[in-house]
Order: structure tokens, then sequence, then C-alpha cells
């Protein structure tokens, strides 16, 4: 009888401190952690079955003591009772734990692979900070290939997200308890997941977006081309010094009015489609206004030019007209001076008659370019003011920037 009760007070303490391990709550702080738990625990449950024996004995000690007739037969079957109770719940909760180190194994699993894609994702992320949307159709051209192929790498990332909201999915059903903190690693790798695809969706519309302003960059850069070249033709004549010449460079700068007016719709066009960018909030507006502002100047620089040109060619038309008109007038003159010199006055009647009448024709003839003379005088004032112009306009070197 003592030796059963000195053995029951043993095997109690035993059931004890092991049952104080089985009713552990450390789950481990991740998924090697666990692991050496659940390695620790092997062991444990290791011993569980080899103590089974021992618990069997005792409890046949007891019974034997029991069909013996013991005196202290009650005190026996409730010590017996006690042992064989705690023993069962020592297997029931060695069980619990071994299941729930199992499930803990799972989740911390989950919670790893939750993490590393998370951080792939960041990774990912890494990739679209850049500003560099290339400066030239070739080279934006590069960085939208090379983005077609960051989005199908895309795809692999988007299946081990699948994976990990579809094991959060069967989680949350085993283990309701970690409901909670399953949920938030799920919803940490959506975010995640959202935040890298609408990054990825910014950049590429950027690019796109880059492609098409490339596009009217260029045709800034012709339509500037186009207006120099034009500054150029109108800028670079001579002041033409005969009447011939003078006529032929106000025909001829007519003529580039023309070919002013043919790109008006363009400049019009490109000046309304910036402005409309800018409206939509084109992240480049800067650029897209600086482009637009540079060509409005450049043009209407171009339509002041030619109407400064215009003007300084006409005046020095009428210079050569006024030029012809005095020298056909003076040579008129010159060959009428011998006649009013002459001091033959005739040598009788009949002569000094003849005489009297061709003066008399004279008169009349000096009288029918009195027209012409005052036709002179009144351009002449008009005419020193236009080579007054002139001068000051040909001193200038007729250049886009000043004239």
């Amino acid at each position: 009888m003592v030796r059963f009760l000195r053995d029951c007070d043993e095997t109690s303490a035993w059931l004890q401190d092991m049952t104080t391990v089985a009713a552990s709550e450390d789950y481990g702080d991740d998924v090697e952690h666990v692991e050496m738990l659940i390695q620790k625990f092997e062991k444990f449950l290791g011993s569980l079955v080899s103590s089974e024996e021992r618990i069997q004995t005792l409890v046949l000690s007891g019974q034997k003591l029991i069909q013996e007739s013991h005196p202290q037969s009650l005190r026996i079957k409730a010590r017996l009772e006690e042992v064989e109770n705690t023993w069962d719940d020592l297997k029931e909760l060695a069980s619990a734990r071994q299941d729930a180190l199992a499930g803990a194994r799972q989740i911390h699993v989950f919670d790893r692979n939750a993490d590393e894609t998370v951080a792939w994702i960041l990774e990912k992320d890494a990739s679209l900070q850049s500003e560099d949307f290339g400066h030239d159709l070739e080279s934006i051209q590069t960085l939208i290939r090379k983005h077609l192929g960051f989005e199908r790498d895309l795809a692999a990332v988007k299946d081990q997200v699948d994976l990990v909201l579809k094991e959060a999915e069967r989680l949350t059903g085993l283990y309701p308890d970690a409901r909670d903190h399953i949920v938030v690693k799920q919803e940490e790798t959506v975010t995640a997941w959202n935040e890298l695809m609408e990054m990825s969706a910014s950049r590429k519309s950027k690019l796109q977006q880059s492609e098409q302003l490339q596009s009217y960059f260029d045709n800034n850069r012709d339509l500037m081309a186009a207006i120099t070249e034009l500054l150029g033709k109108i800028t670079a004549p001579d002041l033409a010094q005969d009447l011939m010449a003078a006529e032929v460079q106000v025909a001829t700068h007519r003529d580039y009015k023309s070919e002013i007016e043919a790109r008006t719709g363009a400049v019009s066009n490109f000046i309304e489609t910036g402005t409309k960018l800018i409206d939509e909030g084109h992240f480049l507006s800067e650029e897209i206004q600086d482009k637009v502002a540079s060509l409005r100047l450049r043009y209407q620089l171009l339509q002041d030019t030619w109407t400064l040109r215009k003007d300084l060619y006409e005046r020095n038309l009428d210079l050569q007209i006024f030029k012809r008109d005095l020298a056909q007038f003076s040579l008129w003159l010159s060959m009428r001076e011998p006649y009013v010199k002459d001091h033959y006055y005739g040598e009788n009647l009949s002569e000094v008659d003849e005489l009297i009448r061709r003066h008399e024709d004279f008169q009349k003839t000096l009288e029918a370019q009195e027209k012409n003379l005052e036709a002179i005088r009144r351009t002449t004032l008009v005419s020193f003011l236009i080579i007054l112009f002139i001068f000051h306009s040909s001193s200038k070197q007729a250049t886009p920037e000043c004239v």
C-alpha cells in the first residue's frame, strides 16, 4: 500500500510536469522556430508513448490491491481514477498541442510566403520609381518594350499573390482563432499588389504619353525650322538698286506671305493641341507650355518681320520709281538745254518768225512737262524720308532678331 501511494505521488508529479509542457502556448516566432518546437514536442510525445507501460503498471497494481479487498480500497480507487483522468487529459492536451503546432507551422509558412511576396512586390515597385521617360522616339520605344517585359514578369508575381490569397482563405477556415492575423497579412499583400498595378499602369500611361508627345515635339521642331528658314529668306536680300530689281523684290516678298499663311493652320493646330494637353493635366505640361510659347512668339516674329520688310521694300520701290522719273526728266532737260542757250535770233524776218514759232512750240512742250515736274517736286520730301528709312533699316543688318 505504501509503495502504491508513493508510486501514485511520483506519477502525479510527473504527469503535472508533462501537462505543463503540453499546455504551453508557445508556437514560435517564425517557421524555423516552430519547427524546432515541433521537433522537441515529437520527442515529448515519444516519452509519453514510452510512459504508457508505467501508467498501466500502476493501474494494475492498484486494481490488484482492490481485488485483494484492501482496507483502503476506496482510497486506492480514487487515486487510480485521479491518475487515469490526468493521464487521459495529458494525452488529449498533447494531441491538441501537436495539432496546434502543426497549424502554427502552416500559419508561419503563410506569413513567410506573404512577407516574401510583399518584398517581391516592393522590389518591383522600386523599378517603377524612375522618372526617365526617354528623350527621343527611339529611347521612349526602348523603355516601352522594357515595360512590356516588366508586365510579363508580373504574371509570376500575380500567381504568387493568388497562392497567398488562396492559402489565406483555407487557413481562416481551418483556424478561426487566427483569422484576424491571417486577414492582416492578406490585406497587406493585396494592398501592395494593387499599388504595384497602379504604379505599373501609371508608368505605362506616361510612356505612351511620352511617345505621343514626342511626335508632337517633332512637329514643333519642324515648324520652328520652317519658320527660321522663312525668316532667313525674308531678311537675307540686300535692297534692290534699280526699278526692275525692286519690283522683283516686292513680288518675291509677296510670295513669302503665301508660305507664311500656308503654315498658319499647322501652327494653330499645334497651339490648340498643346493647350488641350495642358488643360488635361499632362505630366509634361511645363515642357508643352514652353514649346507652345516659343512657337507662338517665333511665328509672331515671322509675321512682324514680313510686315516690316514689306514696308521697307515698297518704300525702296517708291524710291527707285522716283529715281527713274528724276533721271528721265533730267535727260529731257539736258536734251533741251542747247536750244535754250542758242544765241541765234535769225537774219531776216522769215527766220525770226520761224524761230518765234519754234519757241512757242518749246513753251508748250515745257508747259506739258510741268505736271511731271510737279510730281517730282511732291515726291521729293517723301523720297528723302524714304532714303532715311532705308538707310536706317539697312544699317541694322536686317537679321530676324533686329528686323
